[in-house]
């Protein structure tokens, strides 16, 4: 089974503290992002990642590597995908490789409409949870399964998570954002 943890960061402030506690490549990685709003996605969907290895893998000791700009299990004794949308981080886990997307439910998907793969799609949930499905597809590789959730930030504002695996099931855990 695929676990998937996601967290409303909107109440989180001041993290950078937090960047001291990452490990020296991410922390790297981090500094390297000028947008505020990007650097604590990128802060908290890490601490989110190393909350769900201590929760699956109890307390397994990670070593991470960095490979055209994505980060990976060095010895793949886990699978995982990490992604961010407003105030929203999510990583997903699993014993199998793993992809993981979250998009805000908005207009700005309807653009989207004009391409081929997206005409069948009426709504902008429709359009949203295509779109998150390929983009779970594209980080997988060759997923077969999809499993998808509505969730709410704090203005209501609806987001499509959506999580591509080969694994029978998918069970999705809202974590209290001040685990991380």
């Amino acid at each position: 089974m695929v676990k998937v943890y996601f967290s409303n960061i909107f109440e989180l402030k001041n993290l950078n503290s937090k960047i001291e506690t990452l490990p020296e490549i991410r922390k790297q990685y981090v500094l390297d992002i000028k947008d505020l709003k990007r650097q604590k996605q990128s802060i908290c969907v890490w601490l989110l990642l190393e909350y769900c290895i201590k929760q699956d893998y109890f307390g397994f000791q990670s070593d991470f590597v960095q490979e055209n700009n994505v980060f990976r299990e060095k010895n793949n004794n886990f699978y995982f995908s990490l992604a961010h949308s407003g105030d929203f981080v999510v990583a997903a886990l699993s014993d199998n490789k793993v992809g993981v997307d979250i998009e805000r439910c908005c207009e700005k998907v309807l653009k989207l409409k004009n391409k081929p793969e997206f005409t069948e799609c009426l709504t902008v949930e429709d359009i949203t949870l295509k779109w998150t499905k390929k983009e779970s597809l594209f980080k997988c590789k060759h997923g077969k399964n999809f499993y998808s959730k509505a969730i709410f930030d704090h203005l209501e504002q609806k987001y499509i998570l959506t999580v591509c695996t080969d694994e029978d099931s998918a069970e999705f855990i809202q974590v209290n954002p001040l685990y991380l």
